[in-house]
């Protein structure tokens, strides 16, 4: 796992912290032994990141990226800084003497240096990845490093770490595309890895190509400009459409593809390509619930709403609710989560024609009590979205709406009025943004305070009331 040599540790979680709340309580076991001990299993992560915005500097710059070989690693001590009030809100890392014995270059411009002593090498808890553990930096260890000189000329280390043979693959790959001589034959390597098996691959290969500096990504003219000039944007995007064509991509290539590609101007037949395959996609991952979250993870459908189907005709929008509709209409409670996060999302505006659709999704669908709380959620603040267009349209209040409220309220728990109350304010917000009939909104609102079962409902009902300064029943004025 990388880790910044001057950064300090904070806020750990316990498991990484009781050692050093046993020594620091005057446990049995030293300082020292306890954190050589310390081995605890964690999610695995890349020590480089190729696919990150600042790759295509470090490609070039003068801090190094290394191969090496831990020589010595000698524990020097520990430092603590207590912060009150709680224990755990302190601060501490751990002191280590290293020596690295320099196998290779990576990439960078500095001279590479035979081996690199690190006389205080800082680091928060044990983070040192071996097989999926972690744990201290041991004498053997085969790590990659980034190095740099100081100003007085010794050399830093920034991050470190143990690579996975799958990471050591994807650097080998990487680095004999972008050391490669002939620029032609590069160039339609990376064309072809945009597609690769590996994610990370896949993506970095995509940034080498592009031209979309706005999005993010680094459009290095030094590190990349050589691939670039032999690969025109037409070529370019005709790959990105064979990517997101292919049902195997992952998702990680396939939202990247997305990205690079939903900013264009595109043809009519580029257009339908690329909704086609938006459409197949998501009806891919209806039976695959794990695509889904690497999708949802991803915020695809963000991008998409935002950057394509935000100025897209109402049919290309409705074959997207006709999808949603039927992850609205399955069992798995994601798959209804993500249909209503988004389907309200898809309309233009208050006077769209889509939207007595869209409301019919919410309409017909509602939660069941005991559902996730994030399903719930996006369930009523779905529902209320489509409320505030119809209210901003007609002036008038929604009451088809209003009558889902009411009859969702006397089974809710506390976790469900949580869901409901907000949307519900904002709503009755918009209905006097839009000088709606406020008399006529006051007493649906009663109601729900008359539908109250429990006394956990009422409350929730009169808190909303006094918050929007509506009148509460006689009994209740006191």
């Amino acid at each position: 796992m990388m880790r910044r040599q001057d950064k300090r540790s904070t806020n750990r979680q316990a498991s990484c912290a009781w050692p050093l709340l046993f020594a620091l309580l005057g446990g049995l076991l030293s300082v020292q032994s306890v954190f050589a001990s310390s081995t605890f299993r964690t999610e695995r992560t890349s020590i480089i990141d190729v696919t990150g915005d600042e790759f295509s500097s470090e490609l070039m710059g003068d801090p190094l990226w290394i191969e090496a070989e831990i020589s010595a690693a000698d524990f020097v001590r520990i430092e603590y800084e207590p912060v009150q009030p709680g224990f755990f809100d302190g601060e501490y890392a751990e002191i280590y003497h290293l020596r690295l014995q320099v196998k290779r270059r990576l990439f960078g411009r500095d001279r590479l240096p035979e081996t690199i002593d690190l006389p205080e090498f800082v680091t928060g808890d044990p983070d040192f990845f071996a097989d999926n553990f972690v744990r201290p930096p041991q004498p053997g260890d085969q790590v990659f490093a980034n190095v740099e000189r100081n100003p007085d000329g010794q050399w830093t280390c920034n991050y470190i770490g143990i690579p996975t043979k799958a990471e050591r693959r994807r650097i080998d790959r990487v680095k004999e595309l972008f050391e490669l001589a002939n620029s032609w034959t590069a160039a339609e390597r990376l064309l072809d890895g945009c597609g690769d098996d590996d994610p990370d691959f896949a993506v970095w290969c995509m940034n080498a190509l592009s031209r979309r500096g706005y999005l993010g990504l680094d459009p290095n003219p030094a590190a990349y400009g050589r691939f670039r000039e032999k690969i025109d944007v037409a070529r370019y995007r005709a790959k990105l459409l064979q990517v997101l064509d292919d049902p195997s991509a992952t998702a990680e290539a396939y939202v990247h593809a997305t990205y690079e590609i939903q900013g264009d101007d595109l043809s009519a037949a580029e257009a339908e390509q690329f909704h086609l395959a938006q459409c197949g996609r998501l009806q891919f991952c209806l039976d695959r619930p794990q695509r889904l979250q690497a999708l949802e993870a991803r915020n695809l459908m963000g991008t998409l709403v935002e950057f394509f189907y935000a100025e897209q005709t109402l049919e290309r929008r409705r074959d997207i609710l006709q999808i949603l509709t039927a992850y609205a209409d399955s069992q798995a409670e994601d798959h209804r989560a993500f249909a209503f996060q988004w389907a309200c999302e898809l309309s233009q505006d208050q006077h769209d024609p889509l939207n007595d659709e869209i409301f019919l999704l919410y309409r017909d669908r509602p939660p069941l009590r005991g559902e996730i709380a994030w399903l719930s959620y996006h369930y009523w603040s779905g529902l209320a979205r489509c409320m505030e267009l119809e209210t901003s349209r007609s002036k008038q209040i929604a009451d088809a709406g209003l009558d889902l409220f009411e009859q969702k309220l006397p089974s809710a728990d506390a976790a469900d009025l949580d869901e409901m109350i907000s949307p519900l304010v904002a709503y009755v917000y918009v209905c006097y943004e839009c000088d709606a009939d406020r008399n006529y909104l006051h007493s649906r609102l009663r109601t729900l305070l008359a539908l109250a079962a429990t006394a956990q409902q009422r409350d929730a009902i009169t808190e909303l009331l006094r918050e929007l300064d509506i009148p509460l029943p006689n009994e209740l004025q006191h």
